[in-house]
């Protein structure tokens, strides 16, 4: 038999290579730690529910923390806004609350990418499907899922990112209550799995007040709050008039968060606009894109960092179940052998657990640092079940070390940076070349390996076969001839950094004058010329206008010298 084993065991190893990270990492924790969680009580004493499949293979997860009207929903609608009709109406819903009775202000909303566009699912179906990241949200009962809604679209983003958005928290000193008892343990947890959580704060009232129910909540997220994970949106920083302004926002924004997260070091704040209309002041525009495309860029890299993340997350569960196990089997030892209810509850009460700490440490090599807040662990010791209190089984504390010292290190040297796809995915759906953003190319927003479409029709129909339409822009072309020859064009084109210029004097957010470029250089040679120029600066107009920029160029749009080459042209 033992022969049998040591054969068996190289071909177990070889079959863990053959499986793709994520799933490697799944059965690593089903064979290793879970047992020993489920022996010691580990889910009941931390709140902690087992870890699915589904959480190792899906997509990281950004949450979204803020004041009520900070603009959680907004900077989400401007995350995922693509051009599709269907879908920003359906945006459009999520933010006014109509999907349910108070969804967009009292509920929990998870927003996943799906085929269907506008597909909601409530918290207790979605808790039952085996494929679901969020099954462990039912142990916080039926309240917390009548307050938790799963939304799909069919968004390129939503292949690579997941995002959460909660209820706003009052910033004053209203209580927590109007969400439930539950609702900080629910903060918790998503907290925890998240691979980013974003505060979101306005730039009129950047602070956080300390009596506040935000503040409150911060306090107790503190420890899941860790400054890799924690980031801070200033939005609405163009509505401030003057750099004073901007300098006292961002100052009481830091002195108030570092208050309250007990750092030195305040996280990183990215003060932007995060919406696609005209910016109200433009003095700061180089400051505001550069804080945008620091914050698309840091979300784009969460594919990459997710699997290295899950990793680092079992570590740590395992080295807390392994602590929790053998402080647990340490207490057993210090129990009589009858009365050991009685005895437990005395030696809680009278805070005798320092000589069992002393006991794990000596007996089964317990680090220091590895010691769990006691105090979770004194309030389950008063009414846990006695079977989970129970002497040391040494294969279950074999199989967590031969985790934490061989098989963990052989799948970190798998977790190797992927090179990045030549896709940019954007704030708006659309997927691009980083050599076609003309003047504009920086790299912006999120990677995706798949379709770049949004949902939308392809355009291709039968208007193939009717007669060309006539140039909408005609006549408007005479507005621009004239800006078009002070821009000293070489052979009837100007270079994109002359157009640029022209460009900025919109004031429209970076985002929008990349649209703009896609759509009018028709040809992707780099330059425009006349027509190109005319169709550049009507689309401005269009956006200023407060008119949505489209998907496709319109045929009518297209000039007549570009027709063969605009077919199908997309932003």
């Amino acid at each position: 038999s033992s022969a049998s084993r040591r054969e068996t065991q190289p071909q177990q190893e070889d079959e863990a290579e053959r499986l793709p990270a994520a799933r490697a990492l799944a059965r690593l924790y089903r064979q290793h730690v879970l047992p020993i969680e489920r022996r010691y009580g580990f889910h009941v004493a931390y709140r902690a529910a087992e870890l699915r499949d589904a959480e190792f293979d899906s997509p990281p997860t950004v949450l979204l923390l803020g004041a009520p009207a900070a603009g959680k929903t907004s900077l989400l609608r401007y995350l995922l806004g693509g051009p599709s009709s269907q879908q920003q109406q359906f945006l459009q819903q999520l933010q006014q609350g109509v999907l349910q009775p108070g969804s967009a202000t009292t509920s929990v909303t998870i927003v996943q990418h799906g085929e269907a566009p506008g597909s909601v699912t409530p918290g207790h179906a979605l808790v039952l499907e085996a494929n679901s990241a969020f099954a462990g949200l039912a142990a916080f009962g039926s309240a917390a899922m009548s307050r938790v809604v799963r939304v799909q679209l069919p968004c390129p983003i939503l292949e690579s990112v997941t995002f959460v958005d909660t209820p706003g928290i009052p910033n004053d000193e209203i209580a927590t209550g109007q969400h439930g008892t539950y609702y900080g343990g629910l903060l918790a947890w998503l907290c925890e799995r998240a691979d980013r959580v974003a505060l979101v704060c306005d730039a009129p009232r950047p602070s956080v007040s300390e009596r506040g129910a935000l503040a409150t909540a911060l306090r107790s997220l503190r420890r899941h709050l860790h400054p890799h994970k924690l980031r801070v949106l200033l939005l609405r920083a163009d509505e401030l008039g003057e750099p004073g302004s901007l300098l006292r926002a961002h100052g009481a924004l830091c002195w108030s968060l570092g208050r309250l997260l007990g750092r030195v070091s305040p996280p990183r704040v990215y003060a932007a606009a995060f919406r696609d209309g005209p910016l109200r002041w433009d003095w700061n525009r180089d400051l505001l894109e550069v804080n945008e495309r620091d914050f698309m860029n840091d979300l784009r890299s969460l594919p990459r960092l997710a699997p290295l993340r899950r990793l680092n997350d079992v570590i740590a569960r395992a080295r807390l179940a392994r602590a929790h196990a053998c402080i647990v089997s340490a207490l057993h030892s210090q129990l009589p052998l009858f009365g050991r209810r009685a005895a437990l509850t005395e030696l809680v009460a009278q805070g005798g657990l320092a000589p069992v700490l002393e006991v794990a440490q000596q007996r089964w090599g317990l680090p220091v640092g590895d010691r769990p807040e006691m105090e979770p662990m004194q309030e389950w010791l008063m009414h846990c079940d006695m079977s989970f209190i129970r002497p040391m089984e040494r294969r279950l504390l074999a199989a967590v070390d031969t985790l934490l010292q061989r098989d963990a290190p052989a799948l970190l040297s798998r977790f190797r940076r992927r090179p990045r796809p030549s896709l940019l995915l954007l704030p708006g759906g659309q997927a691009l070349p980083a050599s076609s953003l003309g003047p504009f190319a920086e790299d912006l927003g999120f990677v995706s390996a798949t379709s770049p479409t949004c949902g939308d029709d392809d355009g291709d129909g039968d208007d193939d076969a009717s007669s060309p339409a006539p140039w909408a822009l005609s006549e408007e072309k005479a507005l621009y001839e004239e800006l078009f020859r002070s821009l000293s064009p070489v052979r009837g084109r100007v270079s994109g950094a002359s157009a640029r210029l022209v460009l900025l004097r919109s004031r429209l957010p970076a985002c929008a004058l990349r649209r703009v470029w896609r759509l009018s250089d028709v040809d992707a040679d780099g330059m425009l010329d006349s027509d190109e120029f005319t169709v550049a600066n009507h689309l401005v107009a269009a956006a200023l206008r407060g008119h949505e920029l489209p998907r496709e160029l319109p045929p009518h749009l297209v000039p007549p010298s570009k027709r063969d080459r605009g077919r199908g042209h997309r932003a």
